[in-house]
């Protein structure tokens, strides 16, 4: 079973007991073209009843979105899968007895599972929650999260006095730990925006001086392309997000630190672009996206200066 097969001939959703009920009758096999006998999986539509009561009961979802539970959900496999790996198989025979009675939590949004679970997801910091509520999580929205709680966690619960201390040394490792794979600016930044869908700018504000504070760009720099992640999208996020907020001159003086860092790589990566022509893009874009939310929210000033200070570098002279 390091994979097994799907072999759907019906096109309709089935409940996923049944479906792993099948899945291990001794007498339930498909042949391959070789002869050999497989198991397999009868459905790509798979239906996980919702014990409501239990939900609520044991704090997988508040009593405030009662309503939005539904008596049962469907977990679609795409289409262009052929077969679930052993981990998916896994998460399919834990789901197939699940009572609701505890939380499962994933990171990464589950990773290379691709059941349809990333469809049922709430967002919670440093994972995300299983839920009977469909969302849709990208890699720019976290989709479904709860406000109230979301604040609770980064405020209370989630411990950050380690990270921001300053006293120590932080190497490559480090960065790649923090900026890179679980992107700690993101977790501030993501709970900032779901406190503006609730128009509560004051303590979006908060929690993105909360982040500057607990991520110090003295330990973890604004700029750190040369590694290649996506730790400068998170700042430029967090320079928009602020502006959302009514923030301007906190905006401004995040930019103005993120750019300055920007060009002193960007000199660097020109100098050297034979062999640093995808870092030397990565700054620009960034620059570029910096001045264009200036001009957005009316610091056009700035926006002109950084437009200016790029030419300049380049040796480009304005019309």
């Amino acid at each position: 079973n390091e994979f097994v097969y799907i072999y759907d001939t019906r096109n309709t959703p089935i409940l996923l007991s049944d479906a792993m009920r099948i899945f291990k009758h001794p007498d339930a096999k498909i042949p391959l073209s070789n002869g050999t006998q497989v198991d397999y999986l009868m459905s790509r539509q798979l239906i996980v009843p919702v014990n409501k009561e239990n939900v609520i009961k044991y704090g997988i979802l508040d009593k405030k979105y009662e309503d939005m539970i539904p008596d049962q959900i469907i977990l679609t496999i795409p289409e262009d899968k052929t077969y679930i790996t052993k981990p998916e198989l896994f998460m399919l025979d834990l789901l197939s007895n699940y009572q609701w009675d505890r939380p499962i939590n994933l990171l990464s949004k589950g990773g290379d599972i691709n059941i349809g679970i990333k469809d049922y997801l709430m967002y919670e910091g440093f994972s995300y929650k299983f839920v009977p509520v469909k969302s849709k999580t990208t890699s720019l929205e976290v989709g479904f999260a709860d406000p109230e709680a979301l604040y609770d966690k980064i405020k209370n619960v989630y411990k950050w006095d380690a990270l921001k201390r300053t006293d120590y040394f932080v190497d490559y490792q480090n960065l790649y730990t923090f900026c890179g794979v679980l992107s700690q600016r993101n977790l501030f930044v993501s709970a900032a925006k779901e406190m503006l869908k609730i128009d509560d700018t004051e303590r979006a504000v908060e929690l993105l001086d909360m982040c500057q504070e607990c991520v110090p760009a003295e330990n973890f720099p604004l700029d750190i392309t040369y590694l290649g992640f996506s730790n400068e999208y998170m700042v430029l996020d967090m320079i928009e997000t602020y502006y959302r907020a009514g923030a301007y001159e906190k905006a401004l003086e995040l930019s103005k630190r993120f750019t300055d860092e920007l060009f002193i790589s960007t000199e660097f990566f020109l100098m050297n672009y034979d062999d640093t022509k995808r870092e030397f893009d990565a700054c620009y874009n960034c620059i570029s996206y910096a001045a264009e939310l200036a001009d957005h929210f009316g610091d056009k000033e700035y926006a002109e200066e950084i437009r200016t200070r790029f030419n300049d570098l380049l040796g480009v002279e304005e019309e």
